[in-house]
């Protein structure tokens, strides 16, 4: 699944974080994003997109990834 993977954008619910919604088609970097903020997102959207063009989304409490 990962090779058929082109995309990921992402959407923080948080003013606190910027920029809000980023995405990224770097599969080297494991598309990586680089977002700052003085709070962890509590909610992060995480859209995925296929090489065939359908996408995924599921939501991440962006505060468990953290600790």
């Amino acid at each position: 699944m990962k090779r058929r993977l082109v995309g990921v954008a992402y959407a923080f619910n948080t003013p606190a974080i910027r920029p809000q919604s980023q995405a990224s088609s770097d599969q080297a970097s494991g598309f990586r994003i680089s977002a700052g903020g003085l709070a962890c997102a509590d909610e992060i959207t995480v859209t995925l997109t296929f090489d065939d063009g359908q996408s995924q989304t599921v939501a991440v409490d962006g505060c468990k990834l953290l600790s």
